[in-house]
């Protein structure tokens, strides 16, 4: 999924591919407050990410892990004025997403038409087509381009979604439970597109199964009692 200036975030769909910026390709929030009606999940909290960092986030159920992802990637007014770069320019730069039901949401009519899709552009090109054809071989679809994507099991259709998310160098790609529906291949394969293009951009990884990025993790963050706080490795 790719946010782009009319959806931002509150859809799936695709995005407008990556676009040059003067805005500094970090992440910042500062006293960030997220509430849903009856509660507050974060107060107050702070997050500075470079370009290039992997952040792990942990908490239980429930705690805001996933309106966090939303936030960021511009959903709800009152958050975005505690966040930088704005949200339009970071939906300009660019933001990839893959959400817990992302697999579910897969519209393309076959697996290669879906990451072209997901590149936003209406025609082929030469580099479009060489960045579809890495993508599917690091999910390990390259011997399914043809098929319907409906046709995948669900760990395909994960990791599907997770190219997608990667597809056209966005600088900020959001993943939430990515290895949910994966086996231990399928994990060292969501790896390695986490590891594609990784120093150009900032990911965030919401997980219940932090060990399985531990050695790719340059920050964490977790969430517990309404606080976010960066926590070692």
């Amino acid at each position: 999924m790719r946010v782009d200036d009319q959806t931002a975030a509150s859809v799936p769909g695709q995005a407008q591919p990556a676009a040059a910026t003067n805005e500094p390709r970090a992440l910042r929030a500062s006293g960030l407050t997220l509430q849903v009606p009856g509660r507050t999940l974060v107060d107050a909290a702070d997050i500075d990410l470079p370009t290039g960092a992997i952040a792990l986030l942990t908490g239980a159920n429930g705690t805001g892990k996933t309106t966090l992802l939303q936030a960021l990637a511009g959903r709800g007014r009152a958050a975005q004025r505690r966040i930088r770069p704005k949200v339009r320019q970071r939906i300009s730069a660019g933001i990839g997403m893959a959400g817990q039901r992302a697999a579910d949401l897969l519209l393309g009519r076959t697996v290669r038409a879906e990451l072209a899709q997901a590149l936003g552009h209406d025609r082929a090109r030469d580099a479009d087509a060489a960045q579809v054809d890495q993508l599917l071989e690091l999910a390990g679809l390259g011997g399914m381009s043809e098929r319907h994507p409906l046709r995948l099991s669900g760990g395909q259709r994960q990791r599907l979604a997770v190219a997608c998310a990667l597809a056209g160098a966005p600088k900020l790609v959001q993943l939430d439970e990515p290895t949910s529906s994966q086996d231990r291949t399928g994990i060292a394969r969501v790896r390695a597109l986490l590891e594609r293009e990784r120093a150009e951009r900032v990911t965030v990884i919401a997980t219940h199964d932090p060990h399985l990025f531990a050695d790719l993790a340059t920050h964490r963050l977790h969430v517990q009692g309404r606080r976010l706080e960066q926590v070692p490795r």
